[in-house]
């Protein structure tokens, strides 16, 4: 399954102002699902999706998209750019190139807020052959006005 970011209209059929019900269906309806507990979709290919609604108003303000592992088959995309399958480093210089770019957590966050898209990652890598932490693990889409 290939995931594209739209910010900030969401992902994946699943949108930014859309009713948190709708936005279940259609987590619901994606290829691959294994469960879906109410909250969390969780795939074949260990992708996990969830909608966030701010408050109880029942709409959805962010989406995020989640992998557990390193390998999957998946991509979350943003305009060709792999999202979760680059490693950081040079995830941060491709995006730096189109958008405004903010690390925050000690580089476990990375925040385009015009773009209203967020990444991050658990850990960070320990040394140069140090997979952990290599590559962001969770990738969300906003409402506009959540970064301000």
């Amino acid at each position: 399954m290939r995931l594209e970011l739209e910010p900030p209209v969401g992902v994946a059929g699943i949108w930014v102002g859309s009713r948190m019900r709708e936005a279940h269906q259609r987590m619901q309806s994606l290829p691959g699902l294994v469960s879906f507990d109410g909250i969390l979709a969780r795939y074949q290919s260990d992708l996990f999706i969830r909608a966030f609604s701010r408050g109880d108003s029942g709409v959805v303000h962010v989406v995020e998209v989640s992998r557990d592992e390193y390998e999957y088959t998946d991509t979350v995309a943003w305009r060709g750019i792999d999202l979760l399958g680059e490693p950081a480093d040079e995830l941060i210089r491709k995006l730096a190139v189109q958008t405004d770019v903010a690390i925050t957590e000690h580089g476990h966050s990375l925040t385009c807020a015009n773009l209203l898209i967020a990444l991050w990652r658990p850990t960070m890598p320990e040394g140069e052959f140090d997979e952990e932490g290599r590559y962001f693990r969770t990738a969300l889409v906003a409402a506009p006005g959540l970064y301000e």
